[in-house]
């Protein structure tokens, strides 16, 4: 059941409008949760948003501070407004200068590069696209039954898949994406156990990025 606006119109609490499906969403949904900021967290679902949510730019995530007017969008920008909000809660940026770089750059490559590969691996495959495009639309569109449901999966599975090339996902790509992130699984089984990060025993901005 979907919530009504009113569970999530607080004026003490961050607002994340966003996806599940989306990885900036999940990145940004994390990243209050790990640094324990209150927020409400709500599906880009036209019968749930805020009534002055009318007209804003829809990207995802959208996150409105507890003392906002406006939704912001963007997740690394949210991510660095966080800090600056709340630099003595949880930071997720390292201390030492030369990590915070790598920190950076290694966000940069999650979020332009990673989500190729999300990409590829979501809506190459017939049967892996069909669930994909059930499970967005099932998610944006709960209100959709029979033949409307359908047809609004049917119409999103082919616009995902006829914009491979446009990402870089095309399947003549396809070897390359693999490779490559057979490379990264085995660069990250390098850390070790459970509780090390890239940059220590706590999670960075990379971190989050590449988990989103």
């Amino acid at each position: 059941m979907n919530p009504s606006i009113s569970d999530f119109e607080h004026l003490d609490r961050y607002e994340l409008v966003g996806a599940n499906a989306s990885p900036y969403s999940r990145k940004m949904l994390a990243i209050l949760r790990y640094r324990r900021l209150p927020h409400s967290w709500r599906i880009q679902d036209p019968a749930t948003l805020p009534s002055d949510f009318a007209g804003q730019l829809r990207l995802m995530p959208m996150l409105r501070a507890p003392d906002g007017k406006r939704f912001e969008c963007d997740s690394t920008p949210l991510a660095y407004m966080l800090e600056a909000r709340h630099p003595e809660m949880r930071s997720i940026i390292p201390d030492d200068p030369a990590a915070a770089f790598l920190c950076h750059l290694i966000e940069d490559y999650a979020d332009e590069w990673c989500t190729k590969i999300m990409y590829y691996f979501r809506w190459s495959d017939v049967d892996a696209a069909r669930t994909c495009a059930s499970w967005v639309i099932r998610d944006l569109r709960p209100e959709l039954r029979g033949a409307e449901l359908a047809a609004a999966e049917s119409l999103f599975f082919n616009r995902q898949r006829d914009r491979r090339g446009m990402v870089g996902c095309a399947p003549q790509n396809g070897p390359l994406i693999e490779a490559h992130f057979r490379e990264l699984l085995q660069s990250l089984q390098l850390l070790g156990g459970a509780d090390q990060y890239l940059f220590g025993t706590r999670p960075s901005l990379a971190d989050f990025a590449l988990y989103g």
